[in-house]
């Protein structure tokens, strides 16, 4: 039996702004490598595409074998210096505060992997009392596969129609939607400006933490039950 309600985060432009460091091994990657450096905006909108996606972005490069060379190199850099200028986005900490004081159970489910999540929720003090932290590499399937968001709602005991999904990228309101959660779309993240994220079919676009927290408030807690 499963009660209670709970909020679960997507990490990379949604709970964090990490472009800056991940920019900056990006572009160590390319100089150890004798590339050009890049401008940080022309990739900060790929950053919910992984590393992968923002060097295909920074080389406009096809060569897959290039492409593992460079990120092996940006992500063994980014390991090291992974917190440096990473931050909670503006209104981010009010959200978890406001979880917290009212005993509702929140968590991350992220793609990137347990390498860089753990020691990144220590530096930024996410844990405790951050329930539960899913990783890429925690199960087999990653987003948009359903799969980690339902074992997430099973960690919290709570039921995946008891839960909000928020995140910056397509891929989390799919796999949202496929768990049966809430989806919300948090429209301050990582998201191209040709990109319109109403198209992805979420039920709900954040324009900004702000936005978020009134709507947790208004629409997901003040009923007994979610509202779509």
């Amino acid at each position: 039996m499963m009660s209670g309600k709970a909020v679960l985060f997507d990490l990379d432009g949604t709970l964090v702004d990490s472009a800056a460091d991940l920019i900056s091994a990006l572009d160590h990657a390319l100089q150890a490598s004798g590339l050009p450096s890049i401008s940080g905006e022309l990739v900060r909108e790929h950053v919910s595409h992984g590393a992968r996606g923002m060097m295909r972005a920074a080389t406009g490069s096809s060569d897959e074998q290039l492409l593992e060379e460079l990120v092996n190199r940006m992500l063994a850099r980014y390991e090291q210096y992974l917190a440096v200028d990473t931050r909670f986005f503006d209104g981010i900490a009010e959200i978890l505060d406001y979880l917290d004081s009212n005993g509702i159970a929140w968590g991350i489910i992220t793609n990137k992997t347990q390498r860089f999540t753990i020691p990144l929720a220590e530096a930024l003090q996410l844990k405790p009392p951050m329930a539960c932290l899913l990783s890429g590499d925690t199960l087999p399937q990653k987003k948009p596969h359903p799969a980690p968001l339902l074992e997430a709602a099973m960690r919290l005991n709570c039921a995946p129609e008891h839960c909000v999904y928020i995140g910056d990228a397509e891929t989390d309101v799919i796999a949202g939607r496929s768990a049966g959660m809430t989806t919300v779309v948090a429209a301050w993240g990582y998201i191209p400006q040709n990109i319109h994220p109403a198209d992805w079919q979420g039920d709900v676009v954040a324009q900004s933490p702000a936005d978020l927290l009134q709507w947790l408030k208004t629409c997901f807690f003040a009923a007994g039950h979610v509202i779509k």
